[in-house]
């Protein structure tokens, strides 16, 4: 069947493999999360499966990578449930480390201390992007949340986008930094015949908030 519609239109790939449509509105909300991480902030991409997630995910470090002004570091740990701020860390060192043969300390203290020393280094805002992040346990939010702080207070700029179902946003909201003050806004698409695609919120900010937000 599938042969036959793509002889009939005349497609030469599959859909899956035929590129990404853009809206404008996808487009601003891409802008506003670009500014975010050139803020330095903890994000949430969240959405119902299947809603284009993950696609989402790779058109916008994909656009990141081309545009050269943010380094992007991705966790590929498949486990979830395994994922600690320790695994989180290793990633950002892979990503970012120019030097040959260099030993990650295991020392927590050491290792803290060298990660930031390599993101200033690095002169641009880092972002680090978790796909399937409703699995990580909570302790690791509160732990990239004062891994953000770190960064920041020594010079660089680190924010960190999560992606994954709704619980995520359960899960940002139960945190001890929404109750004390609010985070950024949130923004999303609307799909045709009131489809759902993945929206945009922000968990945390160490800006104070310009606006009270919209969710």
């Amino acid at each position: 069947m599938q042969s036959e519609v793509m002889k009939h239109f005349g497609l030469t790939r599959g859909l899956p493999r035929a590129g990404y449509f853009e809206t404008a509105q996808q487009r601003r909300v891409f802008d506003d999360i670009k500014i975010a991480i050139h803020g330095g902030q903890l994000l949430a991409l969240v959405g119902l499966v299947g809603c284009g997630k993950t696609t989402t995910l790779h058109r916008l470090t994909e656009a990141l990578k081309d545009e050269r002004e943010i380094l992007v570091s991705q966790s590929l740990a498949v486990d979830k449930h395994r994922i600690n701020l320790g695994t989180l860390m290793l990633a950002l060192f892979y990503d970012l480390l120019t030097e040959k043969d260099f030993k990650v300390p295991t020392q927590p203290e050491k290792r803290e201390r060298k990660l930031i020393e390599v993101i200033a280094k690095r002169k641009k805002p880092v972002a680090l992007f978790v796909d399937e992040a409703h699995d990580l346990h909570p302790k690791t939010l509160v732990g990239l949340k004062r891994l953000i702080e770190l960064v920041q207070n020594n010079g660089g700029t680190l924010s960190v986008v999560l992606v994954g179902h709704p619980k995520l946003r359960t899960i940002c909201a139960g945190q001890p930094w929404r109750r004390s003050a609010p985070g950024p806004p949130c923004s999303g698409w609307t799909g045709s015949k009131g489809r759902s695609w993945p929206i945009w919120t922000g968990c945390w900010s160490n800006a104070p908030p310009q606006r009270r937000p919209i969710c």
